[in-house]
């Protein structure tokens, strides 16, 4: 039982109310990033969140915040 419980909560931890359009960020990041990828990452996660009403949930900014720093890095030659 605990074991179904432990799988249910790292669903819903691992369960992220948004998805990335990878072309729309690097497409952003490109034209207004200006090499902070931090500074995006962190404008880019609070602009969505505010836009789409779920300003309250801290916990899917930082997680939008960290994946988009990744793919911007993963993608990007000139970002350290």
């Amino acid at each position: 039982m605990l074991q179904k419980v432990n799988m249910i909560m790292e669903g819903l931890v691992d369960a992220k109310p948004y998805s990335l359009d990878w072309d729309e960020i690097l497409q952003n990041y490109d034209t207004k990033g200006m090499g902070d990828v931090c500074e995006f990452a962190s404008n880019y996660a609070f602009g969505w969140h505010a836009k789409n009403g779920k300003l309250d949930n801290d916990a899917s900014k930082q997680a939008m915040y960290l994946d988009i720093i990744e793919g911007i890095v993963a993608r990007r030659d000139d970002v350290s």
